[in-house]
């Protein structure tokens, strides 16, 4: 019979033979990686022992009359069974086995380390890691055998047996296996991880190096030397050295075993990796990992005489990785890198997303922005290097904006007087560097010449309308795209193609509008904000500005979509019939509950070619997860039930008071400034900044409806029918999986290429689990990130001593009301007529509750925003606070000036805590597209 398999034997990776660490090191033995000679006493010796001893009556009787509740009574019994294991002799057949496989260790007696391998142990969803015992430098055939039954009773320490006990394991069939391994003397060894259990970035390997044996860093009897490393590059983000007082050793006094020792005063602060010996522990880390289908490792290794050796290796357990890493990696281009001194901000994505952002979203649209949107405004400003670098960072269900390329961008071609309104997505610690850095006016000047000299059709002045010719018009049947059906039909190859093609027309745009968005609006708006300051002396410049910017001349396509669900609202609150049916029939039944009556089919007649024009609307968030209205008509049943919830609404003559206000503010402004010095010109440019700045805000709130979401769900279309057959095809275990993987890599998954499933589908559900905490409002992420780990940087909330709250005003007006704090969209149905909606932010899916509002606070989001901006069309207050959700509290009353960012919680008879007046709001902030 046999009871030993060298690691080079054909059978030696039999786990349940074994155990996890003798299978480990068997397979990678056998894959070629250097690891030290040995042998493993498989369980069929334990089973052996225990048969030839009669132990397992005695071990199952003692077993079954224990109180595992009792400490005590639990360590005594097991003291007792470990006890006889000891005593009890080794069968003559294993013991010559063992003694065999020793001998072809070679060298007289070589020195050995003697470890436990259960066969639970090294599994990922089962750490068992230290819970059996090992032994070092064991030297000759008693000592061997004596370990060897010593590893057998670790099996049965109060430890092993109730962690089996509690994670339900069967102690009548547990088993144990025991490795033999040639002892490394090593100089410096320790542990490496492929992937940093504390941040969970599976793009960082963490080493951990001491002198003398690794068993001090697993003992954590010293402060180890810390390098963390790239593992893309190999490069060295951070490192600490430990102060290593004490080393484990060979015993020189003894014949077997290992001794503590104090480290030479000389070598305790000293590095105990060379620049190379990190690199090639870095490498042997990549290729172990690669080896493990991708799975991060738990690595022991040792150098002795300048020589690398591979202890073992296991998964790393108890850390929840979701890859975040390689959504950027595979959606970048190879050489687009970030420097590692990055702070990366939260702020971005909070101005354009309410929730999560799902993996296949992130790496559909952000690529764009980054290298040909804002990429080609970098490059323009002459910042090449820059424009080769990441924006933007996916982490935990959301993603993160590169400060850097934010400060460089305000340094280089942002105006001296605009610079403090245009730091939001900057590092609040570098802020007042960016205020003092020189400024080249020859610059600024440069790049405005480039883009309205040189590429004319890319001028501030002729974007807005190239957008209403040319893509909302001429490009209107190219950004429809194709309808389920037809993608139905269509090959892989062409899926593929028409997908891609859908993405390309999406970068065309971003390619002709981001500079527009990201700088020409934010510039505009800043120098109309310069001209009230510095030409008018009618009243407060600042309040003025938010009244200047309050409605629009024009109906845009939001203000158009909210009045006609008002409409239809309208029509159902006023007929019998469809009021009975909305409310005898919820979500989708309602609209198919309509054709069994006269006036239903009428109102549908009505509404269907309305729903087709904007049927690819009505989403919670931008992100392709969320359903729109063409797929969900429930969504609609919401939206009327919003407007049924209030009466007495009228929007159109709202609409129409803020436009005949902010008209007689402009009147008021234009001949104020007429009859300064020079008046005549200074009103003309007056006139112009004006004119054009509300050409800028009907463009930015246009262009979201077509083409952007146009666009958008053309390609979503096409990735559902790619998710549809990968799931179908068995290739992805969950329906809806897709959006979980980057778009090259659920391309790879469904072209059929070489992928690792088991990795695709752990990444899934560690990602979607990202999302869904993000959205249930289960985890807050930092604001601020340093190579994954938070950075305080925020300054919050001012808070005045009398409890007044301070945020930026985005939105002009005072109001008092009820707070209603609505977290997600689905508790919207909350809000009552006359409520001041408290949101993280909002998106087109909210703009029916504003029919409802009196007054709005979001806790990110400029003015810009799409809460700030529907604020000013329907005429009432909004303001942005961090944190608003946490500082006011749901039901309390309320005062909210837009006019200067200042809230205050007003006491039970209704008068004020504090004034309305107080710091002026910002005047400007940029939109990135499509937001």
């Amino acid at each position: 019979m046999t009871y030993v398999l060298r690691f080079n034997d054909e059978a030696a990776d039999d786990h349940g033979r074994v155990g996890g660490k003798g299978a480990n090191l068997a397979k990678l033995t056998q894959a070629g990686f250097d690891v030290p000679p040995g042998f493993t006493v498989i369980t069929d010796a334990y089973a052996e022992f225990i048969a030839a001893n009669q132990l397992d009556e005695a071990i199952a009787s003692r077993l079954s009359a224990l109180s595992w509740s009792d400490p005590a009574e639990l360590e005594k019994t097991l003291e007792d069974v470990r006890n006889l294991i000891l005593a009890a002799p080794l069968p003559d057949g294993v013991a010559v086995a063992v003694e065999s496989a020793y001998a072809d260790l070679g060298g007289d007696e070589p020195y050995v380390a003697v470890r436990s391998s259960g066969t639970a142990e090294d599994l990922a969803d089962s750490s068992f890691a230290g819970l059996h015992d090992s032994f070092l430098d064991v030297k000759g055939r008693e000592a061997l055998l004596d370990a060897i039954k010593r590893c057998w009773a670790s099996l049965w320490t109060a430890r092993a047996t109730s962690y089996r006990h509690d994670h339900g394991f069967d102690q009548s069939t547990v088993a144990i296996a025991v490795v033999i391994q040639t002892m490394v003397e090593s100089d410096v060894s320790g542990v490496m991880f492929t992937g940093n259990p504390l941040t969970t970035a599976t793009d960082e390997i963490v080493i951990n190096a001491s002198w003398g044996l690794g068993e001090a860093v697993v003992q954590g009897i010293v402060t180890p030397d810390e390098y963390t490393v790239r593992s893309r590059n190999g490069r060295v983000i951070s490192h600490s050295i430990g102060e290593k007082l004490v080393r484990i050793v060979r015993d020189p006094a003894a014949a077997s075993g290992t001794v503590t020792e104090s480290v030479p005063e000389a070598l305790q602060d000293a590095r105990c990796l060379s620049d190379d010996e990190i690199a090639q522990l870095a490498d042997l880390g990549r290729r172990i990992q690669t080896y493990y289908d991708g799975f991060p490792q738990d690595i022991e290794w040792a150098l002795h005489d300048g020589w690398l050796y591979l202890l073992q290796s296991r998964p790393i357990t108890g850390v929840e990785f979701s890859w975040d890493s390689d959504v950027d990696d595979t959606m970048y281009p190879p050489g687009m890198d970030d420097a590692e001194d990055t702070i990366w901000t939260r702020a971005f994505s909070d101005a354009v997303n309410t929730g999560a952002v799902t993996p296949l979203t992130f790496s559909c649209r952000y690529i764009h922005i980054n290298t040909d949107g804002w990429g080609q405004a970098a490059r323009i400003a002459g910042l090449d290097k820059l424009a080769r670098t990441r924006l933007f960072k996916y982490h935990k269900g959301t993603f993160y904006y590169n400060t850097r390329w934010e400060r460089q961008m305000i340094e280089k071609i942002g105006l001296p007087a605009l610079r403090p309104m245009l730091l939001e997505w900057t590092a609040p610690n570098e802020r007042e560097d960016i205020l003092a850095a020189p400024f080249s006016y020859w610059d600024f000047l440069r790049f405005y010449l480039k883009v309205t000299v040189l590429e004319r059709d890319k001028s501030p002045f002729t974007l807005p309308q190239r957008l209403e010719t040319h893509w909302r018009t001429e490009r209107a049947a190219d950004i429809a795209g194709l309808s389920t059906d037809e993608l139905r039909s269509l090959s892989d190859d062409e899926l593929i193609r028409y997908t891609e093609r859908m993405l390309s027309l999406e970068l065309e745009y971003n390619y002709e509008f981001d500079v527009g968005f990201y700088i020409y609006f934010r510039d505009i708006m800043g120098l109309l904000g310069l001209i009230l300051q510095h030409w008018y002396d009618g009243g407060d410049p600042r309040m003025v500005f938010g009244q200047l910017v309050a409605g629009s001349p024009v109906q845009t396509d939001t203000l158009k979509e909210n009045l006609a669900l008002w409409k239809f609202s309208e029509q159902i609150r006023g007929s019998e019939v469809l009021m009975e049916t909305f409310q005898k029939h919820e979500g989708a039944d309602f609209f198919t509950a309509l054709e069994a009556s006269e006036e239903g089919r009428d109102f549908l007649a009505e509404y269907h070619p309305w729903a087709e024009e904007y049927g690819h609307r009505g989403e919670a968030d931008r992100d392709m997860i969320y359903p729109r209205r063409c797929e969900d008509p429930s969504l609609e049943y919401a939206s009327f039930a919003t407007f049924l919830n209030a009466s007495g609404l009228d929007p159109e003559k709202t609409e129409a008071e803020t436009n005949r206000r902010r008209e007689k503010v402009y009147e008021e402004v234009l001949a104020n400034i007429r009859r300064k010095p020079l008046g005549a010109l200074k009103a003309e440019a007056f006139k112009i900044l004006y004119n054009l700045m509300h050409k800028w805000i009907a463009a930015r709130d246009n262009e979201r409806q077509s083409p952007t979401d146009r666009i958008m769900m053309g390609f979503k279309r096409g990735f559902l029918e790619i998710g549809r057959r990968v799931h179908e095809r068995g290739q992805l275990d969950e329906p809806d999986g897709f959006h979980y993987l980057s778009k090259q890599e659920l391309y790879s998954v469904f072209n059929g290429h070489a992928v690792n499933r088991a990795l695709i589908n752990t990444k899934i559900p560690a990602r979607k689990r990202n999302c869904e905490r993000l959205l249930h409002g289960d985890v807050e992420l930092p604001k601020f990130i340093h190579h994954g780990r938070a950075v305080d940087l925020e300054t919050g909330a001012a808070a005045d001593d009398d409890g007044r709250l301070r945020g930026t005003g985005n939105s002009p007006g005072v109001v008092t009301g009820t707070a209603r704090v609505v977290p997600k969209l689905a508790d919207v149905v909350k809000v009552q007529p006359g409520d001041i909606l408290i949101a993280h932010a909002t998106d087109p899916g909210w703009t029916p509750v504003f029919l409802l509002i009196k007054g709005v606070v979001t806790e990110t989001g400029g003015l810009l925003s799409h809460a700030s901006c529907i604020a000013r069309e329907y005429g009432f207050p909004a303001v942005q606070m961090p944190k608003a959700m946490q500082l006011i509290p749901n039901g309390a009353t309320i005062t909210v000036n837009g006019n200067t960012g200042e809230i205050s919680i007003v006491d039970e008879d209704g008068n004020a805590a504090g004034s309305d007046e107080g710091s002026p709001s910002a005047i400007a902030a940029r939109v990135p597209l499509g937001s």
